[in-house]
This record gives structure tokens, C-alpha cells and sequence, in this order.
């Protein structure tokens, strides 16, 4: 695994060699106080679900957004990929049998909220 800085957060490339890897990873993120990991389903409703997963304040104000999980096999082709959130931790499961095609990348996207565009009402 590989984490690469942006300028507003990071970015980890998760490379997966074969059916016997792991299937789960999990990213720990330093919150600081008031601050909390909830998925785009708890914030939004199951309805609005967009699978992202969000950093939060503690007046409930988006500061971040993890973008939706993804994975793709060495042909290009999605790999069914989640996001489960406990406490501070973000695991994203990517979904892998013998049948894949490997590699297998995956890659959590944080990026922090600089200015807001628009509002929900």
C-alpha cells in the first residue's frame, strides 16, 4: 500500500497481487475533537446514499469527503468494493475470488472541503 499527499488530503493506492491477499484495509484518521467519521448513508439517508464517507465537525458540518470506494482488475473491470466505518477507522473490503484478474487496484480519495459551493435546505 502506497499513500500519496495532495494538497488537501491524501491519496492510497492499495495494489492486491493474488486470491490468498487480504481483503479488507483499513485507513485510521487523527480526527481532532468533535470531529467523526460517518458514511454518506448516515449523514444523507439510505435514500442519498453516494457512498462516499465524510469528516465531519462537531456542529455536523461536512469538513471532508472520502470519495466512493473503488477497485478495478488488471483488464480494467470493477471489483465490487465497500466502505464500513467504526469509530475513527475507514476499512474499504474489495470483493475478490480466484476468478479475478490480478493486480487489483483500489484507491481511497480524501480531500478536505476548502469553500462551500452550495447548501442543502
Amino acid at each position: 500500500m502506497g499513500l500519496q499527499n495532495t494538497d488537501q488530503g491524501f491519496r492510497a493506492l492499495v495494489k492486491i497481487d493474488n486470491e490468498n491477499a487480504n481483503n479488507e484495509y483499513k485507513f485510521t484518521f487523527k480526527l481532532n475533537p468533535g470531529q467523526k467519521l460517518m458514511t454518506a448513508a448516515e449523514y444523507l439517508g439510505a435514500e442519498f446514499d453516494t457512498g462516499e464517507v465524510y469528516i465531519v465537525n462537531e456542529d455536523n458540518i461536512i469538513t471532508s469527503i472520502v470519495d466512493p470506494a473503488w477497485a478495478k482488475d488488471a483488464n480494467g473491470k470493477s471489483v465490487n468494493t465497500n466502505y464500513k466505518v467504526e469509530g475513527n477507522e475507514l476499512t474499504q473490503y474489495v470483493e475478490f475470488d480466484s476468478s479475478s484478474v490480478f493486480p487489483i487496484v483500489a484507491d481511497p480519495n480524501w480531500d478536505k472541503i476548502t469553500r462551500c459551493v452550495g447548501s442543502l435546505s
